[in-house]
């Protein structure tokens, strides 16, 4: 009993020790699922709730700054992959919202919102691009 007790207690020390390996690293999306599969089984674990924050944090900068740069560019495929952006951010964020115990100070956001106007401005923007691309061939025809 006290061999699977020690067992146990250093397991747990490991898989701390990874992500947090993970995160240094820069592995964060393989730290931010290695934490969230190890809160499951061990939700009070304050240096994995403070592992997933940071992997999310880090995820959430690098998607965010990918977003802006598609921004700039603004043809309806770079709307598309904002859209796909957001996606990804709405996930992490429901394995976040899914934890027993949320980390403390989360924000959270309504990426519903941003998922439905990105898919609009794909929409509108493969229009515009479909409706020059009409107006070109007429052109020719004439």
């Amino acid at each position: 009993m006290r061999l699977r007790i020690l067992f146990v207690f250093l397991c747990s020390i490991c898989f701390s020790c990874s992500v947090e390996k993970l995160i240094q690293n820069r592995a964060y999306e393989t730290a931010f699922n290695l934490a969230a599969e190890n809160l499951e089984r061990k939700p009070h674990d304050v240096h994995l709730l403070n592992s997933i924050t940071v992997a999310f944090d880090s995820l959430k900068s690098a998607s965010d700054k990918r977003i802006n740069v598609l921004r700039q560019v603004g043809n309806a495929k770079s709307w598309e992959f904002i859209y796909e952006e957001y996606s990804k951010q709405n996930k992490w964020q429901e394995v976040i919202k899914s934890l027993p115990f949320a980390p403390e100070n989360f924000k959270y956001e309504n990426y519903e919102v941003l998922m439905k106007k990105a898919s609009l401005v794909t929409s509108e923007k493969y229009y515009m691009e479909a409706e020059s691309y009409m107006k070109q061939e007429s052109h020719k025809s004439a």
